[in-house]
């Protein structure tokens, strides 16, 4: 499955590069911040998690592998990086008391996943590219590896900071799952 949205997201950014679209996005200004039944907003935000974890992971092993050249990944890391802002962004706020400290905190890590795709893109694009190809190759793994612990803080950050939320996480399967798959894939 995961090398079927990598595929997806291929043909997607290719559609949307030809397209000639921006990356940008409405600011939260223009959004009304929806509040939803704290379950369904943990859900949602591990399900956020764990689609951008795949294309992490994909990115990184298949950019180390040989597979993704390093200004591609930075391409494909833009990209997915900019829809998963969108996603944190709708997703709104979980009904509890801290509920807008945790919206704040998923907006946080929205904005790391971005600033690190903008890393790779920034070094590995260009006519002249940052340092050799081994050198590129390892600041996509290091800049993916830095997300994936981003997503993993980010985690514990809410469930520390709101035992409502807390609670939901340890009760989600899309938790649940996104916790073994970083296990799995960024076991650090």
């Amino acid at each position: 499955m995961r090398r079927r949205l990598v595929t997806l997201a291929l043909v997607g950014l290719g559609a949307f590069l030809a397209a000639g679209c921006g990356g940008g996005s409405s600011s939260s200004s223009d959004v009304a911040t929806v509040t939803r039944p704290t379950d369904e907003w943990v859900s949602g935000y591990c399900r956020d998690a764990l689609e951008l974890l795949v294309f992490l992971v994909d990115t990184r092993d298949g950019t180390m592998g040989g597979a993704v050249t390093p200004k591609y990944a930075g391409e494909i890391l833009t990209f997915r990086t900019g829809q998963f802002a969108d996603q944190i962004e709708k997703l709104g706020r979980p009904d509890t008391p801290d509920g807008d400290t945790s919206a704040s905190t998923v907006g946080d890590l929205a904005q790391q996943e971005q600033e690190h795709a903008d890393r790779v893109a920034k070094a590995t694009g260009g006519e002249n590219p940052e340092g050799t190809l081994d050198e590129r190759k390892q600041l996509v793994h290091d800049e993916v590896n830095d997300s994936l612990k981003a997503i993993t803080d980010t985690t514990t950050k809410l469930g520390q900071d709101d035992a409502a939320v807390g609670a939901a996480i340890a009760a989600s399967s899309d938790c649940i799952e996104l916790a073994g798959d970083m296990q799995k894939h960024y076991p650090g």
